[in-house]
């Protein structure tokens, strides 16, 4: 039994000597979850897996929230020639759950997902070896890989590293290699520490997500932009499946930062230096909002910024669009053709709808739907409860041609957001050319100059 099993794990990778040399296949870095917390010693032999003192070491320190940091694996074994090793980072609470997200670093590391596909996973579990061209000693039996890890946006309680390498000898076979490992050494969440000075850009600094509206609506994405927000020179930071509250939702405070939107704290999902995204709260009326930026909220080092005074109003529709400044061709996307609705100048992959084509267009600010609280994902189906209609090219599409408005359904929480809608429907007979597309909410139109190619 103990033989099959050990042919089997050591047959995943085509190639006995690629499958060690870039650190693969992956699983097998000791955590108790994965193969039954197998190793490199599963294939690898030469002896146990050992973590002699001076020879093997994994560096990581405990993480400010969102804060990029570095951390290192290295090898010390002047008997042999070449070093591979994979590493991942565990919730302590549940280690089938990735904590953090890793980043390739150029010519030494690469990420892969538990399927041994190339990352980003898509919340899933992530491993980071080496490439196979990084596995020669940088000075005689010696090697460290510089390893890039995001961390999690919010304290998740303590994160486990599991690491397991080999040092080989080269002869192109698994034996005679050493094996060492390191099982679940535990870093935290250290205290929020930011020691910025949040300030709003002087035009313009609260708008929503989409068409940079000045006006914010109940329930709709909002991008804030300004200047220290976050870790100075750290790249920003989004919303991890692991950053959800215990209710699945947004958190309201992300990397030490939480934003006020008059008074009450409001969900985020992404922050940096210069910029914030959310999604609002109700806005009963037409009003003022006074929005705020707070660092390490609720700490005794906690930095409050200043109010800033945007337009809020219970309904702002709003059109996404492949040009970020949110004029163009509409973020649509053709069912019927399974491909993104956009000119071929602009990507030479995009299609043009034809009449009777299923499209999808994508928006926010369509107001507040019943059950929905701020934050939440829509697992399911979401109608809008108040009339709209949809015009493509000056033409108004049937009521019986429009299939779906609402919000943008994801059972998984990783694919759309709160405060995202979608709205499905079938094209009519239209000329060829870009034709302007309006969805109008109530009585509050999307914004101008938003077209899909048509032929």
């Amino acid at each position: 039994m103990r033989i099959v099993w050990f042919l089997f794990a050591c047959s995943i990778a085509p190639g006995v000597l690629l499958a060690y040399v870039d650190g693969t296949p992956v699983g097998y870095a000791g955590v108790p979850t994965d193969h039954g917390g197998a190793t490199c010693a599963s294939c690898h032999t030469g002896g146990p897996p050992v973590n002699a003192a001076g020879r093997f070491l994994l560096s990581v320190t405990n993480f400010n929230p969102g804060v990029q940091q570095n951390l290192s694996v290295q090898i010390n074994d002047t008997a042999e020639r070449l070093f591979a090793f994979q590493l991942t980072a565990r919730l302590a609470g549940d280690t089938t759950k990735q904590a953090g997200t890793f980043v390739p670093t150029p010519n030494e590391t690469q990420v892969l997902c538990a399927n041994g596909q190339p990352g980003p996973c898509a919340g899933g579990v992530e491993f980071v070896t080496n490439l196979a061209a990084a596995a020669q000693p940088l000075s005689p039996g010696t090697r460290t890989f510089t390893i890039t890890w995001n961390p999690p946006g919010t304290d998740v309680g303590p994160v486990l590293f599991y690491v397991s390498a080999v040092a080989a000898n080269g002869d192109g076979t698994p034996l005679g290699d050493h094996v060492y490992g390191t099982s679940g050494q535990a870093v935290s969440a250290a205290p929020c520490s930011l020691t910025g000075t949040p300030a709003f850009n002087a035009v313009g600094a609260v708008v929503d997500a989409a068409a940079g509206h000045h006006t914010i609506a109940s329930y709709g994405l909002f991008h804030i932009s300004g200047s220290g927000f976050f870790a100075a020179g750290a790249p920003g930071y989004a919303a991890q499946l692991t950053d959800l509250d215990n209710l699945g939702d947004w958190p309201t405070e992300l990397g030490c930062v939480s934003v006020l939107v008059n008074g009450t704290a409001a969900p985020v999902y992404y922050v940096s230096n210069n910029d914030i995204y959310g999604q609002a709260i109700n806005f009963a009326s037409s009003e003022g909002a006074d929005v705020q930026v707070i660092l390490n909220p609720g700490a005794t080092n906690q930095i409050t910024g200043p109010l800033y005074s945007a337009q809020a109003a219970p309904v702002a529709p709003a059109l996404f669009t492949f040009n970020p400044a949110g004029t163009g061709n509409a973020a649509a996307f053709d069912a019927t053709k399974n491909a993104d609705l956009e000119d071929t100048s602009a990507n030479p992959q995009g299609v043009s709808a034809s009449q009777g084509d299923l499209i999808e267009l994508f928006g926010t600010g369509f107001g507040a739907i019943p059950g929905y609280a701020p934050g939440q994902f829509a697992l399911t189906f979401a109608p809008l409860t108040v009339p709209f209609s949809v015009t493509i090219g000056g033409v108004q599409v049937p009521a019986d041609d429009i299939l779906y408005a609402g919000l943008a359904p994801d059972p998984t929480r990783q694919n759309n957001a709160p405060g995202l809608y979608a709205v499905v429907v079938r094209v009519p007979h239209l000329p060829a050319g870009d034709q302007q597309v309006t969805v109008t909410v109530g009585n509050v139109p999307t914004q101008g100059q938003v077209t899909i190619p048509v032929q």
